[in-house]
């Protein structure tokens, strides 16, 4: 079955497909080699490499989607006490300055999200906790990414209206610095808090759970 997907992928396009044969293959080469019993135990690592795998383009818009739209919520939630905003779609507004900002696909914060729950899930092998307990982390996990999310979004925003559109890109993209023997680096902006703050939250989250280590 697992071989059989790689081939099926290919004729069918579909690097989702093909991808989804390699843990499959993986798996039952380790039934074959080493039976069931280290099978089991090499059960959660090899489950582990799905979520290196790309999603369907139906479900990543899917998913996408909503997530662009609950992240311009908070965006706006926050700005508008403090400026006359004018909202002209659900992911597109316009700051009194005439400042546009359209919250695409790259700002809808789900490639960071999928990162921190690739950790979690990898987390939950070093802490010594109940199971509930670490299934309040991945839980937790997803308001707080659209929390960091909205205020990523609210920082451009707030830098393009003051400074000027190229301000907003460089929150958006952060700056390129060069730097000896490294050459060219690109330094985070506003993208590093997106990381930033769901961590040190989920880190909070831990401890308040009770993980010492």
């Amino acid at each position: 079955m697992g071989r059989g997907a790689a081939p099926a992928g290919h004729w069918g396009l579909s690097s989702w497909l093909s991808s989804m044969g390699f843990p499959l293959f993986l798996l039952g080469g380790s039934l074959l080699l080493f039976g069931t019993q280290i099978t089991r135990v090499l059960l959660y690592p090899l489950l582990f490499l799905y979520l290196m795998m790309p999603m369907p383009s139906v479900v990543f818009d899917e998913i996408t989607n909503p997530i662009k739209v609950w992240s311009t919520e908070v965006a706006l939630a926050i700005l508008s006490p403090f400026y006359s905003i004018l909202q002209t779609s659900q992911v597109t507004f316009i700051m009194p300055s005439g400042y546009e900002l359209h919250v695409g696909v790259e700002c809808s914060g789900f490639k960071v999200t999928v990162a921190l729950l690739t950790f979690i899930l990898f987390f939950f092998t070093l802490v010594d906790l109940p199971l509930w307990k670490k299934l309040i982390l991945p839980i937790a996990l997803f308001p707080i990414a659209i929390l960091s999310n909205g205020i990523r979004i609210a920082l451009i925003a707030i830098f393009g209206h003051h400074f000027g559109p190229e301000a907003g890109k460089i929150a958006h993209e952060g700056f390129e610095l060069t730097l000896p023997v490294l050459g060219a680096v690109n330094i985070p902006t506003t993208g590093a808090l997106e990381i930033l703050i769901p961590f040190v939250a989920l880190f909070l989250i831990a401890r308040w759970l009770g993980w010492r280590r």
